[in-house]
């Protein structure tokens, strides 16, 4: 995945991605999971407070189950991208 998207940035994107990477090299599991966990508590709150709008998918809260989207669901989902004309 990396490569792709390094062949897909300007020389000097993937160069500051690079460094950045770096940085991050000698990080541990737990300190990366607690950050994944802070950037997506940020991203559902302004979801919740409509300062976003996307669709999550399999992102549940805690107590939910990571499942597919049912049939409803995804009739729903196929719809808005329709309308939108772009994905949702």
């Amino acid at each position: 995945m990396a490569e792709r998207i390094f062949a897909n940035a300007s020389d000097r994107r993937a160069q500051l991605l690079h460094e950045e990477m770096e940085l991050y090299v000698e990080q541990t599991p737990e300190e990366i999971e607690r950050a994944r966990s802070e950037v997506m508590a940020t991203v559902r709150a302004l979801y919740e407070r409509g300062d976003i709008a996307t669709y999550f998918g399999s992102i549940r809260r805690g107590d939910e189950s990571d499942s597919e989207m049912d049939d409803e669901e995804e009739e729903e989902y196929d719809e808005q991208e329709q309308e939108s004309g772009e994905s949702v």
